[in-house]
Parts: C-alpha cells; structure tokens; sequence
C-alpha cells in the first residue's frame, strides 16, 4: 500500500510533543531576554564623552555602530549584528580614558569577531537541543571562550603593561554582578 505524501494530519508522539514544549519554552526565554535587551537599547542614551567619539573616529568598522550609555546594566555589553551598539553602564562611561579604551576595545573585539552570530548559534543549538545538558555546558563553555579571546587579545593590543590593570578591572566588574 502507498500512503499518500501528505495525508493532512500530523501525528505527534508523548516523546515529540514534550521536546516541542522544551523548545517552545526555551525559545520564549531567550525571546523575552532579547525583548528585554531592545528595551535597554531604546532607553539608552548616545555617548557623549569627547573622548568616547576620538576613539569610536579611531575604530572604523565596515558596518556602522554606535557607542551608547544605560545605567540600568551592570557591565558594558555588545549587541547586534546589523547595526552593533556598545551599550556602556554610567561607571564605565565615566571611567577615566585609560579604563575606558580597554572596555571598548574589549567590547569592539566582540563587533568585528561577530561574536553575536556565534551567540545566535548557540541559542539555535540550546533551544533545539534543550534536553541535553551537555548542550548547555558547551554553549556556556563557548561563551567563556569568547570573552576570554577578547580579553586576550585586548591585552595583546595594548601591550602587557596594561595586564595588571586590565585584570583588576576585570575583577571589579565581576564582583558587580
């Protein structure tokens, strides 16, 4: 007996049904946290520091991006693909010149790697492969190794005297989450 291509109707087993609901779930965390992210960049205000708009003339990219400040976050953080923000805390915005190369350096490295559509992948893998925690362990392992490229190579940009400096400001910033 040939059944027909398509019969109309989709059969779904208990099995099938409960990974549908994981992702489904899953996906409308990472959704909300993405919403949320949006909200903070339509809050967001432009940086108006001088110093902040010489480094941004110094730091072309192909893609336009834009240097922002919210002080509702507690670390700087780099969104988007298209068109990338750096979306600095008021501290950091504050931070005197030597600080504040660093953190944009840092959060620029993670712009011109396209650290955001590695991020995307990983979501994908998490949200399909929900029920697997060695998914998840990559997915945060993988997340360590980006920030830990990108403070290598800040460090190996400015040269190892600033080492101890970038370092205790990197400790400073973990110890505020």
């Amino acid at each position: 007996v040939i059944e027909p291509y398509y019969s109309g109707k989709i059969n779904w087993t208990a099995l099938e049904l409960i990974w549908l609901a994981g992702a489904v779930i899953c996906c409308g965390v990472h959704l909300a946290r993405y919403y949320r992210n949006c909200k903070q960049l339509s809050e967001s205000l432009p940086a108006d520091r001088p110093y902040i708009r010489q480094w941004q003339d110094a730091h072309p990219l192909r893609r336009p991006y834009q240097i922002r400040v919210y002080d509702r976050i507690p670390t700087p953080v780099a969104y988007g693909l298209i068109r990338p923000v750096i979306l600095l805390d008021k501290e950091s915005a504050e931070a005197d010149e030597k600080q504040l190369a660093l953190i944009l350096t840092h959060e620029y490295l993670h712009i011109r790697r396209f650290h955001i559509l590695i991020k995307w992948v990983i979501f994908l893998t998490c949200v399909i492969h929900w029920f697997n925690p060695l998914v998840w362990l990559m997915g945060y392992i993988v997340q360590s190794d980006i920030e830990a490229d990108c403070d290598e190579a800040v460090i190996r940009n400015k040269g190892e005297n600033v080492r101890m400096d970038y370092l205790h400001m990197l400790g400073e910033n973990r110890s505020t989450r």
